[in-house]
């Protein structure tokens, strides 16, 4: 607050003050920097009053939003899907089947169910201040008008990521050679932790579709789908939008190397 006034007193208010001195006598000189010491003090007061009112504010804001909790935001990468009927496409078991039944191999009727692993690629972030943390991931998809809710699956076991890399033959320095790299996949729900305000995490979800007809996915159908984020209060996050930037390098694969797949039979996992 001193600081104000004497900034009022050595500021622009001494000018009409001072102005008005070269045509005042000594007295009323006396009286208008008296007036000047009131006024500068009552612009100090006001000053003063303003900033712990800003301060109030901001501190009144901040406080409503850490107990709001977080608002988390984010975008699906991609979407990546594979049935549980090992290396047989199931289009092909339903060929066997046909033929089994006696139809001929390519009668769409009756196609058979399985199960399928899904994958997410998901870049999520927390908006407000403080931090957030996630209780649950809920990914639902959308078959004839209803939502139906996934199962997680908490293991990558099986799976890895994996990318194709071009470069330049060094032999000959002409022709270009073809390598696929790979690497774990990241679990999204074991890198977000507590999200502080700003920071963005990206990372996959594994979940299992259950007893769904192969022809669902034909690619003629379009499927909406959602994912809902539960905070540590019990709070939603709606997640439904989907990456428009360039493409995605690296995809989920299987990995053969691990030695084990959690590949049922693939007759046994249809219906």
């Amino acid at each position: 607050m001193f600081s104000d006034w004497l900034t009022g007193m050595t500021g622009p208010l001494t000018v009409p003050f001072t102005v008005a001195a070269l045509f005042v006598g000594t007295p009323a000189y006396r009286v208008l920097f008296a007036l000047l010491a009131v006024v500068a003090g009552v612009f100090a007061c006001y000053r003063v009053c303003d900033k712990e009112y800003q301060r109030a504010e901001a501190a009144e804001q901040t406080l409503r939003a850490l107990l709001a909790g977080p608002k988390f935001t984010g975008h699906f990468y991609q979407f990546q899907i594979f049935p549980r009927t090992g290396l047989a496409d199931p289009s092909f078991i339903h060929e066997i089947m046909n033929v089994a039944k006696k139809r001929p191999p390519l009668d769409p009727a009756d196609p058979p169910k399985c199960d399928y692993d899904v994958f997410l690629e998901v870049y999520l972030q927390n908006d407000v201040p403080g931090k957030g943390s996630i209780l649950e991931y809920v990914f639902e998809m959308e078959f004839e008008g209803s939502y139906v809710k996934l199962e997680r699956e908490f293991s990558f076991k099986g799976w890895i990521l994996e990318r194709e890399e071009s470069q330049m033959n060094a032999r000959d320095g002409l022709s270009i050679v073809h390598d696929s790299v790979q690497k774990p996949i990241p679990d999204l729900s074991a890198i977000a932790g507590l999200l502080e305000q700003g920071k963005g995490v990206e990372g996959w979800l594994h979940y299992v579709l259950k007893n769904v007809a192969y022809t669902e996915f034909d690619g003629a159908k379009k499927r909406d789908m959602r994912l809902t984020i539960n905070d540590g209060k019990g709070e939603p996050h709606l997640i439904n939008k989907a990456w428009t930037g360039e493409p995605r390098p690296w995809k989920v694969a299987h990995d053969f190397s691990s030695g084990s797949h959690p590949w049922p039979d693939p007759l046994s996992s249809t219906r």
